[in-house]
């Protein structure tokens, strides 16, 4: 589903690329980061 984000805050924020993978927990922690998403090389 596509989003605004017209300042970028969200971009910076992730610390990923578009094609990456963020895991979050139910309570907002983020578990997991990877910058390329698992398999993508």
């Amino acid at each position: 589903m596509p989003f605004d984000d017209p300042n970028g805050t969200w971009a910076d924020l992730r610390e990923i690329v578009d094609g990456g993978c963020l895991l979050l927990r139910p309570d907002c922690y983020v578990a997991a980061r990877h910058s390329d998403a698992p398999g993508a090389g």
